[in-house]
């Protein structure tokens, strides 16, 4: 039987399965491992390489918006914003619990990288497997999964638009002229709250079955949320997420000295009251960063741990020598599933999973022949 994602909008999207697998090319983005003369390589030949941290060495001038940090911004009240302009219905797809007789106990929200999209990043996470073989869909077969897909927004400084959460003026140096990322932070911000909300109301108001990821730019999107997210307590009268996990990311707008400057940054609506950091020293977090990593450098990681730290969050942080500018694997993988077990306490149900996957094969695995490779039909190698 041929499995299905399932986007909110109800669309179902049919995945052609392939016998074969198609071999990974170091310099497509499948690999995740283009070092920084590889980047150099491909601009000289024109297919530029925007990534967090490889672009233009010195930046054509141009006047950055302005600052909105000094009012409040609610973009739901704004008519010429649609918050599914933003995050797409029908470009959001889900993998619904692969267990079979057991209900939806949570959800992992996972924000894809710049330049990647929803298809192609469920594709590589069809890759991402423990020390034993597994995706973690399959260790957490109750766990309801969703890739939302980044908006295209025209690069600031380099002809081209690609899918990105938010746009950078330098990446070599993310504190000139950071307010370039102000306005597509804010939107992907409020609409990720949205989609949360939504997915929320799924598990029955439980937001502490909820757990919010990203990697790379979707990982400091995800952390800016993190920041600006206000939710009921649950039963036991606290505040958290089930979790958060953040992969080879940064923070931006790092140099904010307390988490209420920090949500000044964004001046959204609906966010906690000042100096509230009761969702953040609740919320268990994991970070992982490969030390190999040229694109977002491991110190940039780990100024984000220390600030979530300086914020009150307790922070479980990994690193590890290889992987590059992705996951790594198999421990980093190992990592995520002893994360989800323990401090998210997801529940394994490895057991009745295994006697299944001779026919199942674990389904998310079946998906890794069929989607599209990693590379844009315009020739362009977009890196995370």
């Amino acid at each position: 039987m041929m499995p299905m994602i399932y986007s909110p909008a109800f669309q179902k999207v049919k995945i052609n399965l392939t016998p074969t697998v198609t071999p990974l090319r170091k310099n497509t983005i499948n690999s995740h491992e283009m070092d920084l003369s590889t980047a150099n390589q491909a601009a000289e030949t024109s297919q530029l390489v925007a990534s967090e941290d490889d672009g233009p060495d010195d930046p054509t001038p141009v006047t950055p918006p302005s600052s909105n940090s000094d009012k409040q911004v609610d973009i739901a009240d704004d008519k010429s914003t649609d918050i599914e302009t933003v995050i797409d219905p029908a470009k959001t797809l889900t993998i619904d619990p692969l267990a079979e007789g057991k209900s939806h106990t949570h959800t992992i929200i996972f924000l894809h990288g710049r330049g990647d999209n929803a298809e192609n990043f469920l594709s590589s996470l069809s890759r991402w497997r423990d020390s034993k073989g597994r995706t973690p869909a399959e260790v957490f077969p109750t766990i309801r999964w969703v890739i939302p897909q980044a908006p295209p927004r025209k690069c600031f400084n380099l002809p081209m638009t690609w899918n990105q959460w938010f746009d950078v003026y330098n990446v070599k140096n993310f504190a000139e002229q950071e307010d370039v990322q102000l306005p597509g932070l804010q939107e992907s911000v409020f609409a990720v709250r949205e989609l949360m909300r939504k997915e929320a109301e799924l598990l029955g108001g439980r937001w502490d079955r909820l757990v919010l990821a990203g990697i790379s730019m979707g990982g400091a999107t995800s952390v800016h949320t993190l920041f600006n997210l206000d939710i009921p307590p649950g039963s036991d009268g606290i505040k958290k997420l089930g979790g958060f996990m953040g992969f080879a990311c940064r923070c931006p707008f790092a140099g904010r000295e307390t988490l209420q400057e920090m949500r000044e940054v964004l001046g959204l609506v609906g966010v906690p009251e000042a100096h509230d950091n009761e969702l953040l020293r609740n919320t268990p977090i994991l970070m992982q960063h490969n030390t190999n990593d040229n694109l977002v450098l491991v110190e940039r990681g780990r100024g984000l741990r220390d600030i979530l730290r300086k914020f009150g969050a307790s922070v479980q942080w990994k690193e590890y020598a290889e992987g590059g500018h992705w996951f790594n694997s198999p421990d980093g993988v190992d990592d995520v599933i002893e994360f989800l077990k323990y401090r998210v306490r997801a529940g394994d149900c490895t057991s009745k999973l295994h006697r299944r996957r001779s026919t199942t094969k674990g389904v998310l695995g079946k998906f890794k022949d069929g989607l599209m490779r990693r590379v844009s039909s315009s020739g362009e190698v977009p890196t995370l």
